[in-house]
This record gives C-alpha cells, structure tokens and sequence, in this order.
C-alpha cells in the first residue's frame, strides 16, 4: 500500500535540514525481520555519507501502529532511533512522546538517549514553521547536527 501525502512533508523537512544526507530511497532503509524485510521511512547519513547515523520512521495512525514502528527502528543497526508522528485523529498527542519513551525503555532496557520522538504540529497542507525547529532540536540531540 502506497503512503499518502500527509508523509511527504516531514520528509522535505529532513531534505531541507539535512540536504544529501537524508536518504529515503536505498536498500539502507531496510531491515532484516527474519524472513521478511521492514523498509523504514528513511536513514541519516554521517557527514561522509558512509554510515548510517539514524534511523527514521514516520507514523500516523494508532499507537499499535506506532509500537509496530518502534519495533522496525529498534531492530535496525542505526546507533540513534527517530520516530516522527504525524497529527492524527487516533490518539491523544499529549500522551504519545511519554508513551513512546516508555515503551523504548522496556523493549531496550535502554534510557532512551539514543531515540527521539518528534511531534509534528502541521502537514502539508498547514504546515507549522515550529516543526523544522523541533526535528533540528532532536537531531541535534542525537549527535547530528
């Protein structure tokens, strides 16, 4: 099933922010599941563009589906993790970040410093200037910029 639209938009953020790092069409997106393959929404480049820095994905249905979205990120080999989640209709968006994070450290034994969830406030139709503030603070955390 092709993703819609709505995913578009956080991606040209990360184009815009990260130029030729941002990588959302090699075989680096891929993990391996055993036996099947997850494709993640996108991978961060180092700045020689030979190893990947972070993993992303971007969601924006269920928090089910959200898990499912962590699952792919933790088993990708990416040393940091980056959750986007679009606005939606289907969970509360207060909750989301702190559930996110909980879960992450349950499913690691980990503290999270090596994942960030970023809460997208616009789309591409309403695009919100604060997102690109928000992605840059996280990836900024994460060692990227």
């Amino acid at each position: 099933m092709a993703r819609s639209n709505q995913y578009l938009y956080p991606k040209e953020l990360l184009r815009s922010i990260l130029g030729d790092r941002w990588d959302d069409s090699s075989d680096r997106r891929n993990v391996d599941m055993g036996g099947t393959v997850a494709t993640l929404d996108g991978v961060i480049l180092d700045k020689k563009k030979s190893k990947v820095q972070v993993a992303v994905d971007i969601e924006a249905r269920t928090e089910k589906q959200i898990r499912g979205a962590m699952v792919d990120l933790l088993f990708h080999p990416a040393p940091n993790k980056l959750l986007i989640v679009l606005p939606s209709k289907n969970f509360r968006v207060i909750n989301v970040e702190r559930h996110c994070v909980h879960v992450w450290k349950q499913i690691t034994s980990d503290s999270a410093d090596n994942f960030r969830t970023v809460i997208m406030a616009g789309d591409a139709s309403d695009p919100d200037p604060d997102d690109r503030q928000t992605i840059c603070r996280s990836l900024t955390e994460l060692g990227v910029l």
